[in-house]
């Protein structure tokens, strides 16, 4: 539209990078939370120990603005799977990204060439005022 909007980046990326891993591993991702206010990743899908599912407030204290935070968990199962923040309405601005897990032995479904595609919808309504509207009138979309 040619309009300009602020958006919430992860290493300057919209979606988020593509992270990749292996069934089986251990991931240990140390987040460096660069704003002003708290933020976290919750691993949408995945089985991970209840203290790195990453919702604020119930399974652990948030990444506070401008600390790191370890998340450390072991994958359990592999698949095609997508990561967002759980903090305020981080998710809705731009606080998401895709995320594989290959399996441990030879994959079922090998191809020549893989795409990921991830589909996510913009709007220039600060989210705030988006969810106002929407609990007050679920049809004015």
């Amino acid at each position: 539209t040619g309009s300009a909007r602020t958006a919430l980046t992860i290493n300057d990326s919209l979606p988020g990078p593509l992270l990749r891993w292996r069934e089986g591993d251990t991931i240990t991702l140390n987040v460096s939370n660069s704003l002003d206010e708290d933020t976290s990743i919750h691993w949408h899908g995945l089985i991970v120990p209840f203290e790195m599912d990453g919702v604020p407030g119930v399974s652990f204290p948030g990444i506070k603005a401008l600390s790191t935070f370890t998340y450390r968990f072991p994958l359990k199962q592999s698949g095609t799977y997508w990561y967002h923040s759980h903090s305020g309405l981080q998710e809705q601005v731009g606080h998401y990204g895709p995320l594989i897990i290959d399996p441990a032995g030879p994959d079922p479904i090998a191809s020549d060439r893989e795409h990921v595609i991830v589909l996510s919808d913009w709007t220039f309504m600060h989210p705030h005022r988006l969810f106002s509207r929407l609990k007050q009138e679920g049809g004015f979309f």
